[in-house]
């Protein structure tokens, strides 16, 4: 009878217990009328070490969707038809007056002892849950990413992560600046002008998916975006992405993109090439040691000012008759013409000229 009175009661108050088993909710009060007379029994309220019971009603309460401020409201409600009743009969045996306040703190005690379990418990249900759905989130971007999924299976994919099944999304990669933690990153996208609709920490790096790859500027990071494509083919997009990361890392922060990046991809695409090119370009020099280094550092110059001497000098800080001297010894001693297209793109690849970010 004071189960069903209490039951009424949360169910006309609060509509968020509308989808919550009403024998449920009943059995719930049955706990708290046994906390009541326990409490009144022993002329004590309960220590924060007993929690079982309220963690138990708050956290089925939360898997119902129940928001903690009405998980609170439900068990004061029932707290008040359980005082009610309690003065009812206190009058009917006449109970005296000071026995009748003591009680009745206790049983307001009692409910602040439950809110205090059940701001906790919901906190822990809270995180729980967002942990379970970050983890579910980066799952189904793995399986986007890896290119074995159906037709069928890369649409419930994009149902579940609330992605348009027929849109167009870049690959995003980025790479953290020094240590920066999980969390500040993804403040950092979340706060940009259009955030990720989805994104995942993997292995150190942020990966994702942008619908505008030109706003993905975080300050402090090195963001490499992959082509825009269609969700099938979005390993494409993403082995793109990884490749101008590759390429990236160790630039300026800002955002690399293919064009970017440009011929430069073919660079990491093809360690076999590099390896031939650094053989006949680089170990020469650096087999002479220290005037070497200079020597190589002297063409790298160059071919970031475009061929042009007096830049490369001032770059270098030299005369340019001193890098024209070095630039004649590296001829030299690799055997090869900077004069030359081949030459000149062949240098390029292997001495890794730098990016300027979108």
């Amino acid at each position: 009878m004071l189960g069903s009175r209490a039951a009424d009661a949360i169910f006309a108050e609060l509509p968020s217990y509308a989808g919550v088993n009403r024998d449920d909710v009943q059995e719930s009060v049955g706990r708290n009328i046994r906390r009541a007379i326990k409490t009144l029994r022993s002329r004590q309220a309960p220590s924060a070490r007993i929690r079982d019971e309220a963690a138990v009603t708050t956290r089925d309460r939360a898997q119902e969707g129940v928001p903690i401020e009405d998980i609170i409201r439900g068990y004061r409600l029932s707290l008040r038809v359980i005082h009610d009743r309690f003065l009812e009969l206190a009058a009917e045996v006449g109970m005296p007056a000071d026995e009748i306040l003591e009680s009745s703190n206790l049983l307001w005690e009692v409910g602040d002892w439950f809110t205090a379990i059940a701001a906790v418990e919901y906190r822990h249900h809270a995180v729980r849950d967002a942990v379970r759905e970050t983890m579910r989130r980066a799952e189904l971007l793995r399986e986007l990413l890896g290119g074995s999924l159906s037709s069928q299976r890369i649409h419930s994919a994009a149902t579940a992560l609330n992605i348009d099944p027929v849109g167009r999304y870049s690959v995003f990669c980025l790479l953290p600046h020094g240590t920066a933690e999980g969390d500040t990153v993804r403040a950092a996208l979340e706060h940009l002008p259009d955030p990720p609709p989805v994104m995942a920490e993997f292995e150190g790096r942020w990966v994702g998916l942008t619908v505008d790859p030109p706003n993905m500027r975080t300050p402090k990071h090195v963001v490499a975006v992959g082509p825009r494509v269609g969700l099938a083919d979005l390993p494409e997009s993403a082995r793109i992405a990884d490749l101008i990361l590759r390429i990236a890392q160790n630039q300026p922060s800002g955002t690399y993109s293919l064009a970017d990046a440009s011929w430069r991809i073919a660079t990491v695409a093809e360690p076999a090439v590099t390896s031939l090119l650094h053989t006949k370009y680089v170990q020469p020099a650096l087999d002479l040691g220290e005037f070497g280094e200079l020597l190589v550092d002297s063409v790298k110059a160059l071919l970031q000012e475009d061929l042009n001497i007096v830049r490369a000098a001032q770059k270098l800080v030299v005369h340019p008759n001193t890098l024209r001297y070095r630039l004649g010894k590296y001829e030299e001693l690799v055997g090869v013409s900077l004069a030359s297209t081949s030459t000149i793109v062949e240098a390029a690849w292997v001495l890794g000229l730098p990016l300027a970010s979108t």
